[in-house]
């Protein structure tokens, strides 16, 4: 009962009412990514968007669920196992969306293939929370995890119709490094946080606990990692305490993971006296967190990288000073290069540096009062005006009607035929209607759900008969027949555009095109590579050496090359092709392998299904 209230709920809608699939890897306050998906999918509910909430967390212990579906009140539907007990489910109450919205690219594995093509016919954005390449330069990281986690966002950029950065340095960040594998129709949204609420009674205790004797109370809240900069933190702190004995650090954050790193902590802290120089509190709820800003004199940010934290924003509201360091991601849109009287923060000049940590705290908290409130009036009065939970909201509506608006059919296309079609060419084929009708029959009784388009060439024209017999398919829209003429005209390219738009409409899995093979004019096949996703098409007059090059540039979706004639490429290229991709496979060519994965091609042998 409550899936079938559920499917009715997301079929009808209102006109206003915009119907997103949130696909995220965690939903609660736990974590940035979960902190935002949360408070985002609020926030669009809030002004009448239907907003369910996918999330995918395989690393889930002892359930054994790797799914969980949220309604758009936020309450759960169930769990499921697999991606094909979620696949039954979706098709059991043929879910569909107006949009689905990424958070990050955990949904661009293998495991969510089917998942993601049930939505292939549905505009995709995705919201880059972590730049992986960005990320993984900073920590220098190199194992396979890192490199596996690189090619899963490539393809999940590539896949997106749109693509929201953090912030504009986020954005020519990302571009830099994926070249030109990152999609142009990228654009720039900030995060939010919410308005916060805090208990009077419970930051006056905090104060008086934390500051017995007026101490100057520097608060971090975050993870206690190596990338998050606590380790400089700790020993920049010790610097700038020795010089100003009025400092005290406030240390919010649950212990690290790696003991290792715990015991450097540790190490640097020898000297300080807990409790008195330094306090670790330890992990504290989302609401508690609240009133440690609120008590607090400072909010610092140490972080080797950042892309636009939620704490950052949340310390803004609370309208207290912040530092932090100058992370490539963060520059322009703290101001942080800007001239004092414009930043938003007060600047750590240098990245992984104690020393720039201490002489930065010290400035701190040697500043006059009166920058100090001036900055933080900066700082709040751009939160209030681009930061919070409507204002978000509203942009990424503009951004989902876009997509509703511009809509593209985005297929999975697995096999393109071009065969050729005359009624009068002996040496064809398809040299009958006949031959045609069982073309068309052999292809639907082994994908039904395809769509065909038969292009006669010549001035040759299908007979109202084949028309009779095919008018079934005619009316549903699975077969289209476009004008007949000598070359391939505006009006047959028209017509084509036509037919891929309305692919959508059909639920089409498969384009099979029925086209006179040798009459494809070069400005036709660049059409056909506009139009759909389909652009390689094979000139027998073409060197077979090419074929890598244009299945770089040309193949992006995996497409069974083929030749004008409805032929496959001969035994010995599409052998050596295979041969080539299993020798990537051991990394001989590394570059070449991963420009091909991000593009998400797979080289098929001739016999291959």
């Amino acid at each position: 009962m409550v899936a079938q209230d559920r499917t009715k709920q997301v079929k009808a809608g209102t006109k206003k009412q915009r119907r997103v699939l949130f696909l995220t890897p965690f939903y609660d306050n736990t974590c940035g990514v979960g902190t935002v998906a949360q408070s985002l999918s609020q926030a669009l509910r809030a002004r009448n968007n239907c907003v369910d909430v996918l999330v995918y967390a395989p690393w889930r212990q002892g359930s054994g669920n790797k799914y969980t579906l949220f309604s758009s009140d936020g309450k759960k539907i169930t769990n499921f196992a697999n991606s094909k007990q979620l696949l039954s489910y979706l098709r059991g109450n043929d879910l569909r969306y107006d949009v689905l919205h990424s958070h990050n690219q955990v949904f661009s594995n293998s495991e969510n293939e089917d998942v993601m093509k049930y939505f292939r016919n549905t505009p995709l954005l995705t919201q880059v929370h972590m730049g992986v390449p960005y990320a993984n330069d900073i920590l220098k990281e190199t194992s396979p995890h890192g490199q596996a986690e690189l090619l899963r966002q490539a393809r999940m950029l590539a896949k997106s119709d749109k693509v929201i950065h953090l912030t504009e340095d986020l954005d020519v960040l990302m571009k830099k490094y994926y070249g030109s594998e990152h999609p142009i129709n990228s654009g720039v949204i900030y995060n939010f946080a919410e308005t916060p609420k805090t208990n009077a009674e419970r930051v006056s205790r905090l104060r008086k606990a934390l500051a017995p004797k007026g101490e100057q109370l520097v608060l971090y809240a975050g993870r206690m990692s190596e990338e998050k900069g606590v380790l400089e933190l700790i020993k920049g702190f010790k610097r700038a305490k020795s010089t100003n004995p009025y400092l005290k650090l406030v240390l919010c954050g649950s212990d690290p993971n790696d003991q290792a790193f715990a015991d450097q902590l540790n190490r640097a802290a020898k000297g300080l006296r807990e409790g008195r120089d330094y306090v670790k509190v330890g992990k504290v709820s989302q609401e508690d967190l609240q009133n440690f800003y609120a008590a607090s004199d400072f909010f610092i940010q140490p972080s080797r990288f950042e892309h636009f934290s939620v704490s950052l924003i949340e310390a803004m509201a609370h309208k207290k000073p912040i530092i932090m360091t100058k992370v490539p991601s963060m520059r322009r849109v703290m101001k942080l290069d800007e001239n004092a009287s414009e930043r938003y923060a007060i600047p750590i000049e240098e990245l992984n540096s104690p020393r720039a940590i201490s002489k930065a705290l010290l400035h701190a908290a040697n500043a006059s009062r009166v920058d100090l409130e001036n900055m933080v009036e900066r700082a709040n009065a751009f939160r209030e005006k681009e930061l919070t939970p409507e204002r978000v909201a509203e942009k990424y509506e503009a951004e989902y009607d876009a997509l509703i608006h511009n809509k593209k059919p985005n297929l999975s296309f697995k096999n393109v035929y071009a065969i050729p079609f005359s009624n009068s060419d002996p040496f064809l084929e398809h040299a009958s209607e006949q031959s045609l009708s069982n073309t068309i029959r052999s292809i639907l009784a082994k994908r039904d759900n395809s769509q065909i388009i038969i292009s006669p060439y010549g001035k040759h024209r299908i007979s109202k008969a084949f028309m009779a017999r095919h008018s079934k398919l005619l009316r549903s829209g699975k077969l289209r027949i476009l004008p007949s003429d000598e070359r391939i005209t505006k009006q047959k390219s028209q017509a084509l555009n036509k037919s891929f738009s309305e692919s959508s409409r059909v639920g089409a899995d498969y384009l099979t095109i029925v086209l006179p093979g040798y009459e494809l004019t070069h400005s036709f096949t660049e059409k056909l590579g506009e139009l759909g996703e389909a652009g390689m098409v094979y000139s027998e007059g073409e060197p077979e050496e090419n074929l890598e090059a244009r299945l770089l540039s040309n193949n992006p979706e995996g497409i069974n090359p083929i030749n004008q004639s409805g032929t496959t490429f001969s035994h010995d290229v599409m052998n050596s092709v295979g041969a080539h991709w299993d020798l990537l496979g051991f990394a001989e060519d590394m570059d070449l392998y991963q420009k091909m994965l991000r593009r998400g091609i797979r080289i098929r042998k001739h016999n291959e299904k």
